[in-house]
């Protein structure tokens, strides 16, 4: 018994000799709970920025989807103006073969006029060549018609087909940006979650640290504080020590 006494002496005497010790501990436990609490309040910000992100992922793929079959609608549309274009312009090559050789004619016919002497029908060769040539011209003339025509129809579908190119562009560009922001977005969250992640783990090592040195002060005390011997009465008897050891260890951890 006279061992035992002086371990719980000596380990008493070595607790009430740190009291600004003790109070520090549970000062550091309340400042690192404290922060640990504020820490893990950030979680639930994080988990509303996400659903704001997730929403605003399903919008870009929205707009992707709808961008890809307008713009679908939009090549093939340009591919049947371009045949039709390609289309008219044949026309428009033949015609102008037909057109080139009636100039080259009416050039021939003004260059060589002749002057009919009266009565002389010496010019009805000329005349029936001018005739020719108004005929031939009013051919090119009416076969031009729906030419000119089909190419004023071209023209307004090359303006709408423009139209709606730089209203593609415009629906792209939006959805390169939109997803770039989301992007950036998303790499801020996930950095922001590492770091405040990164930081709960160090507190709660800190703190681990520290109520495992809260353990091992309890542990320290004797197994004759933790096992009271049994009065007569069948009452524990207190030893005054031990309860002083426990509540130092208490006190230097929890400030209780």
């Amino acid at each position: 018994m006279r061992r035992i006494g002086l371990t719980l002496l000596a380990l008493l005497a070595l607790l009430l000799a740190i009291p600004a010790f003790s109070q520090d501990k549970a000062a550091q436990i309340a400042n690192l709970e404290s922060q640990l609490g504020a820490v893990q309040a950030n979680y639930p910000t994080m988990q509303d920025r996400l659903k704001v992100l997730d929403t605003t992922k399903d919008n870009i793929l929205f707009a992707a989807k709808a961008y890809t079959k307008y713009n679908d609608a939009y090549t093939a549309d340009t591919v049947a103006f371009n045949n039709q274009q390609d289309e008219v312009n044949r026309q428009q090559n033949m015609l102008n073969v037909s057109g080139e050789n009636y100039k080259q004619r009416l050039a021939q016919h003004n260059a060589n006029r002749c002057t009919e002497v009266t009565g002389s029908g010496t010019c009805n060769w000329y005349n029936a060549e001018a005739n020719q040539l108004d005929a031939n011209k009013a051919q090119i003339q009416q076969a031009q018609a729906p030419i000119d025509r089909a190419n004023a129809q071209l023209d307004a579908q090359r303006q709408n087909l423009a139209q709606t190119k730089a209203k593609l562009d415009t629906i792209w560009n939006q959805g390169q940006a939109d997803a770039d922001k989301y992007e950036a977005a998303m790499k801020q969250l996930r950095a922001d979650y590492q770091a405040n992640r990164a930081k709960e783990l160090d507190l709660q090592r800190q703190l681990a640290i520290l109520k495992g040195d809260q353990a091992a002060c309890f542990k320290a005390i004797p197994p004759a504080c933790q096992n009271p011997a049994v009065g007569p009465d069948g009452k524990p008897i207190l030893d005054q020590n031990c309860e002083r050891m426990h509540a130092a260890c208490g006190k230097m951890f929890d400030g209780n």
